[in-house]
């Protein structure tokens, strides 16, 4: 029994002992002293006091070309001899989600396949030419020509002639109250609106409903 006793004792004592043995550990960092190499010297020494071998020459400024107009080995597609892309080609590489074709004009191995390709590329270079040639100047010569009033009563006209098939669309989506509303304006244009020409209806607050 005092062996028991004793027993927890003697290992608290050991305890004890081995950190009292210990050696005190420093607050402080050590601090390591770091020796200067050559080449941190190199660089706080002035410009004048390096050799002439090792002071780096300066760069002409006609040298420093646009990163954002040269290629990857810093020459333009232009110099390179490559033509730029066309806007008939940024417009099929945004609707078919590929990126632009480079500048030798060769599409980039990831566009998507598409067997009417050839068949749309022809059909959008004869819509650019007929909206260019012919659509553009006669709309922008209606714009100067025709007066406000006379344009607004066209697009009047046209918007109320497409009513019966809006009322239409409404009542196959089961929308009856926006048919409604659709032929009341219908109705109130055709009539006081002289065919449509004047817009009444948008007077007596009556809701546009657009499908």
């Amino acid at each position: 029994m005092n062996v028991l006793r004793t027993l927890p004792l003697l290992v608290l004592a050991t305890a004890l002992t081995a950190c009292a043995g210990k050696p005190a550990r420093d607050s402080a960092p050590t601090s390591v002293p770091v020796t200067p190499t050559a080449a941190d010297a190199a660089l706080d020494a002035p410009a004048d006091a390096l050799p002439q071998s090792e002071v780096p020459a300066p760069v002409p400024a006609d040298a420093v070309g646009d990163p954002a107009q040269s290629g990857a080995d810093g020459t333009s597609p232009a110099s390179a001899g490559g033509t730029a892309p066309t806007d008939a080609e940024d417009d099929f590489a945004a609707l078919y989600g590929g990126p632009a074709p480079s500048a030798d004009g060769t599409l980039a191995a990831s566009a998507p396949y598409d067997p009417w390709e050839p068949f749309n590329r022809r059909v959008h270079s004869f819509n650019n030419v007929v909206d260019r040639a012919v659509a553009r100047p006669l709309a922008t010569a209606y714009t100067k020509v025709v007066p406000r009033f006379a344009r607004t009563g066209v697009t009047n006209f046209f918007s109320n002639l497409r009513a019966p098939v809006t009322m239409t669309n409404q009542l196959l989506q089961g929308r009856a109250d926006d048919a409604w509303d659709t032929l009341g304006r219908f109705l109130m244009n055709t009539t006081l609106g002289l065919g449509g020409l004047f817009d009444p209806a948008s007077k007596a607050l009556v809701p546009r409903r657009s499908e």
